[in-house]
């Protein structure tokens, strides 16, 4: 594994709030942050060598304001963004740009709405200068490869949109804002089929489930909202589950614990995400009372003092590292007791999506470097399963403000972390497709590139990985067939995968 943060200001001296990687070029990045800017990259990475990055298009003339979240969708064709104007656009690529000198030639009309035909009207524009309303073009930037067009705006929100999550038949994309309300939407018909009024707090991250199944919702009044879609996925059906606490059996409180943070966190997003199959929702912003935790997951507190000062210890080591561990450190990040010194415990929960107990974690991750979860980002492929009891692997990362975390369904270990990468807060992070490339994006400017060999990862992602999940896809939201089965394996508090790989990092200030 290997970590590396490029000295470049992606977006000048300004945050950058969100990041994505194209699912079909993982070359092709995408960032978003203040002043409404958005930018495409293109990243060559030799094996052996840094990084090369491009500069590709400026995606501007939309947005007026900081964007928080931008998703490419499934095929890689499209580019959803919402911002703090409260608006949401869909960009699409158009045919190149081609320059002679100083001047641009505009090659089609621009701001047509994705469902209209490029014969149709283009929205009317009232600056002198063409160069400056063109989608891809900005003076203080080089000049752009490509041209971009953005959809009419999809307004219904009436304050900042801060996620996005798309389906994975691309038909639907979920938005969720600080107005309160989670909105789906049809995207080829630009119609909304739901609003969703329920949640009491901002709505800071939202998912959809990859068969149009379930719609989960997390807002800042300490709640998971789970809504059920109907068959034919024209609206919501009703919320299934509303989980804000737990209460494990051999716990003496009747009314339970609190799951989630609550508004004073310093957090803007909560950001999660199901796995690619659909079996599991990952689910961000826990926080857990130790003795709850422990009981929940029957373990025993750790009450030898010496033993929770190294365990801090080590999280304050500043060097700049990337271990290799073969199994000598006992050191435990899912599975082990949390150190009685603590009181609330940072963690993540998983959620199975079939069965009795959807409204029960199937596990709990605690976070040992006592930072909040912030998002969740899933990898979209499959791996080889290193288990029996499933027929393959799936990869997820948790974002805390200052660390990665990664791992597989199979584990409540980490195969992989790095830490202490940023000055600022971490915002988001995205996958290649193949797993082996990882970017995280942060308030101080700066990203962060993870990379993973083979032996990481433990093997390469299944050359069938899209295939399978969309026969399952197709299988799940066609009537006539059986509806499709997941398998969902509780993680196992001892990992068979990979060998656990640590980097840590230290950025020193300039």
């Amino acid at each position: 594994m290997n970590v590396c943060t490029p000295n470049i200001s992606w977006h000048g001296c300004d945050p950058v709030y969100s990041c994505a990687i194209n699912p079909i070029d993982s070359k092709r990045l995408a960032t978003a942050g203040m002043r409404g800017s958005i930018y495409l990259w293109d990243i060559e990475w030799p094996s052996t060598q840094q990084p090369t990055i491009s500069f590709v298009s400026s995606l501007t003339g939309a947005h007026l304001e900081s964007v928080n979240c931008i998703r490419w969708n499934s095929k890689g064709t499209h580019l959803a963004s919402g911002s703090d104007d409260s608006n949401i656009f869909i960009w699409t690529k158009a045919p190149a740009i081609t320059t002679t000198d100083s001047n641009i030639t505009v090659l089609s009309k621009i701001n047509q709405p994705l469902t209209t035909s490029s014969s149709s009207s283009a929205t009317t524009t009232t600056n002198n200068n063409d160069n400056d309303n063109i989608l891809g073009w900005d003076k203080d930037l080089p000049e752009s490869k490509e041209r971009w067009l953005k959809s009419l705006p999809y307004k219904c929100h009436l304050e900042p949109v801060l996620d996005l999550a798309w389906s994975r038949d691309d038909q639907l994309l979920v938005s969720g804002s600080v107005d309160k309300k989670v909105i789906v939407w049809n995207v080829a018909k630009r119609e909304k089929i739901s609003i969703i009024v329920d949640p009491k707090g901002f709505v800071q991250g939202v998912a959809i489930h990859p068969w149009r199944k379930y719609i989960a919702a997390m807002s800042t009044d300490r709640s998971l909202r789970i809504y059920a879609m109907k068959a034919d996925s024209s609206s919501i059906s009703r919320c299934v589950y509303n989980i804000r606490k737990i209460k494990p059996a051999n716990i003496k409180q009747e009314n339970g614990a609190l799951m989630f943070i609550d508004e004073t966190s310093l957090t803007f997003f909560r950001r999660c995400a199901y796995l690619p199959d659909g079996s599991q929702l990952i689910v961000s912003a826990g926080c857990l009372d130790k003795a709850f935790l422990n009981a929940y997951n029957n373990e025993e507190n750790i009450e030898d003092k010496d033993e929770i000062n190294n365990q801090q210890n080590d999280f304050d080591d500043p060097d700049i590292q990337i271990i290799q561990d073969n199994g000598v450190n006992e050191e435990k990040f899912g599975s082990t007791s949390i150190p009685a010194k603590l009181i609330d415990v940072n963690c993540a929960y998983v959620f199975a999506t079939s069965g009795p107990k959807f409204d029960r974690p199937l596990s709990i991750i605690p976070i040992m470097n006592d930072q909040e979860v912030i998002a969740i980002s899933v990898c979209p492929s499959l791996f080889p399963s290193t288990s029996s009891v499933a027929p393959y692997r799936m990869l997820f990362a948790l974002i805390t403000k200052t660390s990665l975390f990664f791992y597989d369904q199979l584990s409540l270990e980490p195969f992989a972390y790095a830490r202490r990468i940023h000055l600022l807060s971490l915002t988001d992070g995205c996958w290649s497709h193949d797993g082996r490339l990882f970017i995280a994006s942060s308030e101080d400017g700066y990203l962060t590139f993870v990379t993973f060999t083979e032996q990481c990862l433990g093997g390469t992602c299944l050359p069938d990985s899209d295939k399978i999940l969309d026969d399952m896809m197709n299988n799940a939201l066609t009537p006539s067939t059986t509806n499709v089965t997941t398998t969902t394996v509780t993680p196992s508090s001892s990992s068979s995968s990979s060998s656990l790989v640590v980097a840590t990092i230290q950025q020193k200030k300039k």
